[in-house]
């Protein structure tokens, strides 16, 4: 019994947790015209830094939406996957380009999907620091 009494105690008397120094990545690289048809998506890359950057990770997201969606079916066909874009971007620079993904399950139940297609993550290529003296 006391030690509930102290693990309460000591939950109470605990600060909430806090985060700090949170500030938006000022690195983008931004997704234009994208389009899947055909098992295959498409689209043109924005490299939007001061830095070249390659291996450029999609997020293709395959949103089921129920006819009724009160009333789901039982499994969810919906999924997601990701693409890598291996080609370089240089400051500034655009590429496009043209990757296989998965077809969406066939819907059911009268619903139908929603596809999206986002940046997932991308590497930032740094310039050597010079040899020190």
């Amino acid at each position: 019994m006391k030690l509930a009494f102290v693990v309460a105690t000591l939950w109470i008397l605990a600060d909430p947790p806090r985060i700090t120094n949170v500030a938006p990545s000022q690195a983008r690289v931004e997704l234009e015209n994208a389009a899947v048809q055909n098992g295959m998506v498409t689209g043109t890359l924005h490299n939007e830094t001061d830095t070249p950057v390659r291996s450029v990770t999609l997020l293709v997201q395959h949103h089921y939406r129920w006819a009724n969606e009160f009333k789901p079916g039982n499994v969810d066909p919906g999924r997601a996957q990701s693409v890598r874009v291996s080609t370089d971007l240089p400051p500034g620079g655009r590429v496009t380009f043209q990757s296989p993904v998965d077809e969406p399950l066939a819907p059911g139940d009268g619903g139908h999907f929603e596809i999206t297609v986002s940046v997932l993550a991308f590497e930032q290529v740094f310039p050597a620091a010079p040899p020190g003296p």
